[in-house]
């Protein structure tokens, strides 16, 4: 059967263009990609593979940032 690659990104595009709006040209090129019925869907990989790194770049600096914020009001609830 094999994958089915225009569900794959409409789940990805779903999601990471509300969390990460930043990715939103790999997807586009990914998607594009899969909509040229002269091209092999596997062409999309190496940009799905792009986003994926950039979800998790993007989600490591998002948990950096929370904890941050957690230190700060738990060092000023501190000194109340």
């Amino acid at each position: 059967m094999g994958i089915k690659w225009k569900e794959v990104l409409k789940g990805m595009t779903g999601v990471a263009r509300i969390a990460f709006p930043q990715i939103g040209e790999l997807l586009d090129d990914a998607e594009a990609i899969t909509d040229d019925p002269g091209r092999p869907n596997s062409e999309a990989v190496p940009k799905l593979v792009q986003v994926a790194k950039r979800q998790a770049e993007l989600s490591a600096d998002h948990e950096q940032r929370i904890t941050a914020l957690e230190a700060r009001f738990t060092k000023d609830a501190l000194k109340q």
